[in-house]
């Protein structure tokens, strides 16, 4: 406007004014472009008011916290009130001539019912754009709190080290110590490197497929040296050669139970039959573990296996199965992931 204005003499004596735009003009009268910009800012910043109370205060406040009849009557008093008032500050400024003024009625009445029209005309036109555009930033918000929440109970659930394993494998190095086995070293070591896995890597949203089947195999030597011969472990890993990624610390939580609830337990000897592989990208974990004589459902209602459950159903979405059931003295868990 201020543009069109300078290119034109005498702009308000020689309405309507020619849409053009001449920067260079602009600048070699550069006093004359900031007497229109500053005019014309002004009107914009009114413009901007009745933005700022129908988002701020009339859709935030009152429509937000009270009925929609509240927010049309608020609305029509805030119309009411505001109308003259701005179009008296318009009047001041020193554009306005006794012929025109800058009011839309275009003439010096702030009252005028063309002003109150084009007042709620602005009003009309940018409630549905303002609640549009609410829509989609309360949407957002509520996306990233949501994903922040699944982040933050994904983190304390990776975070949840079984104590039970921990407290026996201590036990157990306790008892070589004491006896002065050469097997304590090693198990250390062992331990060593299962806990700085669950530090450095449980943490990580993702990690390579074959990282956390090292950190399984690691644990199941640890089990196989403080069991002894007593349990027979047999596993089938076929370890693809595709860079695969997978969360951590899941598969572990199923071998855990197994030896919980199959191997702890049991005074007899036992087993363990852990298998798996992937085709294309789907990965198929089968871990099969003997039960003892009378064992009645042990993991129905286990934290582990909620715990598990409650991960994937955050980490894969519709993209996994889990069956887990005892068939006569054995208890069969399948995992599959689609990666």
């Amino acid at each position: 406007m201020s543009g069109m204005f300078v290119y034109t003499p005498d702009p308000m004596h020689n309405q309507p004014l020619e849409a053009k735009l001449n920067l260079q003009l602009m600048l070699e009268q550069w006093q004359l472009s900031l007497y229109y910009i500053w005019q014309f800012s002004l009107m914009a910043l009114v413009l901007f008011t009745y933005y700022w109370v129908n988002r701020y205060v009339l859709i935030r406040k009152v429509l937000a916290n009270h009925r929609i009849y509240l927010f049309f009557l608020c609305s029509a008093i805030w119309l009411l009130l505001s109308y003259p008032l701005f179009g008296s500050l318009i009047l001041q400024l020193p554009l306005n001539i006794p012929e025109l003024s800058l009011l839309p009625s275009e003439n010096h009445n702030p009252f005028d019912t063309l002003n109150l029209l084009v007042a709620t005309i602005i009003w009309g036109i940018a409630t549905p754009l303002i609640l549009a555009f609410e829509h989609q930033q309360s949407t957002r918000e509520l996306a990233e709190i949501t994903k922040e929440q699944t982040q933050a109970e994904l983190k304390m659930l990776q975070q949840q080290v079984n104590p039970h394993f921990l407290f026996n494998i201590l036990n157990s190095l306790y008892a070589l110590c004491l006896a002065q086995s050469g097997h304590a070293a090693p198990m250390l070591l062992k331990l060593s490197d299962l806990l700085r896995y669950v530090v450095y890597q449980g943490e990580s949203y993702e990690v390579a497929l074959k990282d956390d089947l090292a950190y399984l195999q690691n644990y199941l030597e640890l089990q196989q040296m403080r069991v002894g011969s007593r349990c027979r472990i047999e596993t089938n890993l076929q370890i693809p050669e595709e860079k695969l990624q997978i969360a951590p610390l899941l598969l572990i939580m199923l071998v855990e139970n197994a030896f919980k609830h199959g191997v702890e337990v049991s005074p007899e000897e036992c087993f363990i039959h852990i298998s798996l592989y992937v085709q294309h990208t789907e990965l198929v974990f089968k871990c099969i573990n003997s039960l003892p004589d009378q064992a009645i459902n042990p993991r129905a209602n286990g934290i582990g296996l909620t715990n598990l459950k409650r991960r994937l159903q955050l980490s894969y979405p519709q993209r996994f199965t889990l069956l887990s059931e005892t068939q006569g003295q054995q208890w069969h868990t399948r995992l599959t992931i689609q990666l």
